[in-house]
């Protein structure tokens, strides 16, 4: 594969390399949602959702970055004090 003639400095290469690699992650996500269908059915408490294996895996990743995000930001008021 060879690189496109505009890519003289460095801030096109970064350019360049992230569009890469987000259409490589765009790709892996594609996949693994086509292969992730089926439908599970989750249970907390007294309810139950159903959906695909896929939607809860995405779903539980968003709120594990937000937990972490959140804990980041109290962490570090508190280091502030």
């Amino acid at each position: 594969m060879t690189l496109p003639n505009n890519l003289g400095s460095m801030d096109n290469f970064k350019r360049y390399s992230k569009l890469v690699l987000g259409l490589v992650l765009l790709i892996l996500a594609i996949i693994f949602m086509v292969q992730n269908t089926e439908i599970v059915e989750v249970a907390l408490f007294f309810w139950k959702i159903s959906m695909p294996r896929s939607l809860l895996v995405f779903v539980l990743l968003l709120i594990g970055a937000s937990l972490g995000f959140l804990a980041g930001h109290i962490w570090r008021g508190r280091q502030k004090e």
